[in-house]
């Protein structure tokens, strides 16, 4: 099965929406400012009391949640304003399902993966996403379909010929 799809930047901006929350380091991340926070009653007071405790969790939550914030929109901002066409991760490309693996075409380049070397097919609402590393996909947007239904084929052959490859 084969399908063109024209890739643009808001497809990068939903696929960051959905890697980010799923990203291992997203949670490290978070996990670095909790423990920030936390030390932050032993160095300013000198000493740790219940009450610099849940003060400093407070802070290393806020913190976390506020760095998580902050390098998404410094990822998905980046993406959107430094992607020109010319790379190859925007514009139009041609990918095809074959029995022995994903291939794909774009104005920059062209290759084929084989599916044992593919980490997951997923699908969203919008996207089928086809992973070569937990941060690398294929996007294919269901808008490069005629319908809902040939999205739907498109991403039945896709999981059917990875699962396959991948018992």
């Amino acid at each position: 099965m084969q399908v063109t799809a024209d890739i643009r930047r808001s497809d990068l901006m939903h696929l960051n929406l959905y890697v980010y929350p799923r990203h291992r380091n997203t949670y490290i991340l978070f996990a670095i400012f909790v423990v920030i926070g936390l030390a932050m009653p032993l160095v300013f007071d000198g000493k740790f009391s219940s009450q610099g405790l849940i003060r400093g969790l407070g802070i290393g939550v806020a913190m976390g949640v506020a760095m998580v914030i902050f390098t998404f929109l410094i990822c998905v901002f980046g993406q959107a304003l430094f992607s020109p066409k010319n790379t190859g991760r925007l514009g139009v490309r041609t990918y095809n399902l074959q029995d022995d693996g994903f291939e794909w075409a774009s104005e920059t380049g062209n290759g084929k993966q084989k599916w044992t070397a593919i980490s997951a097919v997923t699908k969203t609402r919008d996207y089928v996403l086809i992973a070569v590393t937990p941060s690398l996909f294929f996007i294919v947007p269901s808008r490069s379909f005629p319908s809902g239904e040939a999205f739907n084929a498109f991403f039945d052959q896709a999981l059917t010929l990875w699962k396959r490859s991948n018992p």
